[in-house]
């Protein structure tokens, strides 16, 4: 679990380094800090999402001095809602909802990208598996289920 926090730490600091470079607002006493959203996507239990993403969080508003960060959890049809209704700033989805939402609801370019590594490789492509019933010997490529 250390080693996908240092991942994800090292991409949330990226993202926020960029955002720091273009968001200059002076932090006072008197004046609260400009609060964003980050909206995380789960598939999993949302308390279990939020105790994994918290440390983070946290650090991240410890040491930056221009804005504070919100943590929301949401589940996909969740994490549509929100960012159709504009209540979250920032988002953490997997690639196939950030197309949805960017060709849905016009999301920017993504600053940063998380890379899985298989065999110390970084993955740059999608798979996926079809299978088929053991008396399906007719399904044996592809062009088997084209059009179907």
């Amino acid at each position: 679990m250390i080693k996908r926090l240092d991942k994800f730490l090292t991409i949330i600091v990226c993202l926020f380094l960029s955002l720091g470079l273009s968001y200059h607002v002076s932090a006072t006493n008197d004046k609260p800090l400009p609060q964003l959203v980050l909206g995380v996507q789960t598939y999993q239990d949302k308390s279990k999402t939020l105790h994994e993403w918290s440390p983070i969080i946290d650090h991240l508003n410890q040491n930056l001095h221009s804005v504070q960060l919100d943590l929301q959890v949401y589940f996909l049809d969740e994490l549509n809602t929100a960012v159709k209704n504009k209540t979250v700033d920032l988002i953490f989805t997997n690639p196939k909802a950030y197309i949805y939402l960017a060709v849905t609801e016009g999301l920017s370019s993504p600053l940063v990208s998380l890379m899985t590594l298989i065999e110390n490789q970084p993955t740059r492509v999608f798979g996926g598996v079809i299978a088929t019933r053991k008396d399906y010997d007719h399904i044996n490529e592809l062009k088997d289920v084209r059009r179907r």
